[in-house]
């Protein structure tokens, strides 16, 4: 199976933004930048980064599958 591909659109990120220089007109420019910081962080992490996934071998019975 292929990765999952993540795609800010412009809106999003014009909202994370407005929050960061909300957050900077405040005189908390570090706190901006790292929550901009946290927030692509983050958006990267939900990006599904298996490359294959393991067949359940009994399908009567639930299975945990985990990344191998």
């Amino acid at each position: 199976m292929g990765l999952r591909k993540i795609k800010v659109i412009p809106s999003a990120a014009e909202n994370i933004a407005s929050i960061a220089y909300f957050v900077e007109s405040k005189g908390l420019a570090s706190t901006a930048i790292k929550f901009t910081d946290g927030v692509y962080d983050f958006i990267i992490k939900l990006a599904d980064t298996r490359k294959s996934f393991v067949p359940a071998v009994n399908l009567q019975e639930p299975c945990l599958v985990t990344n191998v």
